[in-house]
């Protein structure tokens, strides 16, 4: 019974608590008055194979950052048409973070050197209109194959394993010229 009654306490002493934290008649400030249509921002670019630089249409590019101010939206996204070119207007001015996917191909940050590592925020001023924001993203991989014993019937039960070889560094390759190996989970 005196557990009952403390959970019962304990969300009336904090809504008294918060009550009393406020002054009698005092309103929030308002919001910031929304950013003029002139002074948003826009950006444009082209998503492209990394592998022959062919277009690739209905990928997604998504902005993601933006300034934190009350109303503000702070996620923008864009899908590309059929030559692989896509625009992004009304964009509030700040930092974002941005990044194209694709079906089928890893997913790329803006100036990352390769799939999944971090890329650079992008900084949009008032009225900016940024171009050239482009992307490579590569395929996604298949391995495919058929394991056979020596007189070429097909094994059961066998595990596959794909494997990275690396060079960590700092070090050399052994005498027999093998690399270290660590095992890569995708």
């Amino acid at each position: 019974m005196r557990y009952f009654v403390l959970i019962l306490l304990i969300p009336l002493a904090l809504c008294a608590q918060a009550v009393t934290g406020r002054r009698a008649g005092a309103t929030p400030p308002p919001p910031p008055p929304p950013t003029p249509a002139a002074d948003l921002a826009s950006l444009e670019g082209q998503v492209l194979n990394a592998l022959g630089g062919t277009p690739l249409r209905k990928a997604t590019v998504r902005l993601n950052g933006g300034p934190a101010a009350a109303g503000a939206r702070n996620t923008y996204s864009a899908t590309t048409d059929g030559s692989g070119r896509f625009a992004i207007g009304g964009v509030e001015p700040g930092t974002y973070s941005v990044n194209a996917s694709h079906t089928g191909f890893l997913g790329m940050n803006y100036n990352a050197r390769s799939p999944g590592a971090g890329g650079t925020p992008l900084e949009l001023g008032r009225a900016q209109k940024s171009t050239g924001i482009d992307f490579r993203l590569v395929p996604q991989g298949v391995v495919t194959g058929k394991i056979t014993d020596e007189d070429g019937d097909p094994m059961e039960n066998v595990q596959v394993q794909l494997m990275h070889l690396v060079l960590c560094p700092g070090q050399e390759a052994t005498p027999a010229g093998k690399y270290r190996v660590h095992q890569r989970f995708g």
